[in-house]
């Protein structure tokens, strides 16, 4: 029920992206920008890490954690991004760059907050030690990493493409 609510307020964000853009293209932005923010995710942590182990940051935890943090960051953004953008161009989309990377950045943050919420939100609805506590913290552990994923590819979506219904 929540990921069918979480669906449905991320077409109600992206409609004015439909009425704007060919029709062919959005779905391959997201699809490119999905991709892009799954490898960011993943390149970034391991190039954090490895940052962090070759200043010796090891046993400094929060610095390490900094590092990383700020690597995901960066390459998410920059993987999004260049996913959408590049996908826009080559279907012949002129697209708002500026705004797809802060599309990017504002869709990395609701990623970031969606799944805290819904583990918040069990927490109050499931009394505790209860056995379906634990079943739907997994799903929620999954669709929050989901989020986490794809917000950032809608995200860059709605900006690159409602930036080019602005020009």
């Amino acid at each position: 029920m929540k990921g069918l609510l979480a669906l449905a307020i991320m077409v109600v964000v992206a409609l004015p992206v439909w009425a704007t853009t060919p029709a062919e293209a959005v779905p391959w932005e997201l699809l490119a920008g999905g991709v892009g923010s799954a490898i960011g995710w993943a390149g970034g942590f391991f190039a954090g890490r490895a940052l962090a182990a070759g200043l010796g940051l090891e046993s400094q935890p929060v610095q390490k954690d900094l590092l990383t943090l700020a690597s995901v960051a960066i390459a998410v953004t920059a993987g999004t991004s260049l996913g959408v953008i590049g996908t826009g161009s080559w279907l012949g989309v002129d697209g708002n760059d500026l705004a797809c990377v802060g599309g990017t950045l504002l869709g990395i943050l609701g990623g970031m907050v969606v799944e805290p919420l819904l583990g918040g939100l069990l927490r109050v609805l499931l009394p505790d030690g209860s056995q379906s506590l634990e079943t739907v913290s997994r799903v929620v552990e999954g669709i929050g990493f989901a989020c986490m994923v794809l917000v950032p590819a809608v995200g860059a979506t709605v900006g690159f493409n409602i930036g080019a219904a602005e020009r």
